[in-house]
């Protein structure tokens, strides 16, 4: 019989998964950092002067160079990471340690649940996607950009000038909740219109990486 030491918690942070989800923040701030600061540099209306970089001891880094930039963060960043967890977890006693191991402990597999005839949360998510990009694509045809410098000057002309951030952060988080009942409708959740979830899925990320191709184009030198 096995002892209940020897048993993995029933609360356990995998770091492999931890460092996972760092990386892949991390990759997503190398990527936005530049189109950030490029935005601050910027004078908007009813702001005098440019506001000062996010992290400008990082600009040199990525000014010439900024692919190489995105690519080494979070490799960089990542094992840094690793190594100081791993240091850290070295001197803890193994009563702690056994919370945090390397890779999450393989549990007892129950049986799936039986899934639910309901078509409502797959046609929710897909509302919630085209929704999200109809506001998106909205506060798109808001932006203005003069290219006639180098830096090109961005403003907002429309109906909703004054609510643009607020209006695309609406459209991000519906998106990021398509994604979110999406997924859970799948699994869940079995009817004929099973395909709105899918749907609702793939819209919805689209709408991000729409939004930073957008940013990017607009921002472009």
């Amino acid at each position: 019989m096995t002892s209940d030491s020897s048993k993995p918690p029933r609360f356990t942070v995998s770091i492999a998964e931890t460092l996972v989800v760092v990386a892949i923040l991390s990759a997503l701030s190398a990527f936005l950092l530049p189109a950030v600061n490029a935005a601050r540099e910027i004078p908007r209306p009813g702001i005098r002067d440019a506001q000062p970089p996010v992290l400008p001891q990082l600009k040199p880094l990525y000014e010439r160079n900024p692919w190489p930039f995105v690519i080494g963060t979070p490799i960089v960043v990542t094992t840094f990471l690793a190594m100081l967890i791993g240091v850290v977890r070295f001197l803890l006693p193994e009563t702690i340690r056994r919370y945090f191991p390397w890779k999450a402990p393989k549990k007892q597999s129950l049986p799936p649940p039986e899934p639910i005839a309901d078509s409502r949360p797959a046609i929710i998510s897909a509302v919630m996607a085209f929704s999200a990009t109809a506001i998106l694509i909205f506060v798109a045809s808001h932006v203005r950009a003069d290219r006639t410098n180098r830096r090109p000057v961005v403003t907002w002309v429309g109906p909703i000038a004054d609510y643009v951030q607020q209006a695309a952060v609406l459209g991000w988080l519906l998106s990021a909740a398509a994604v979110a009942l999406g997924a859970f409708a799948l699994v869940r959740f079995r009817s004929r219109l099973s395909f709105l979830a899918a749907v609702g899925m793939g819209l919805g990320l689209l709408n991000y990486f729409g939004s930073c191709l957008f940013y990017g184009v607009v921002y472009e030198d």
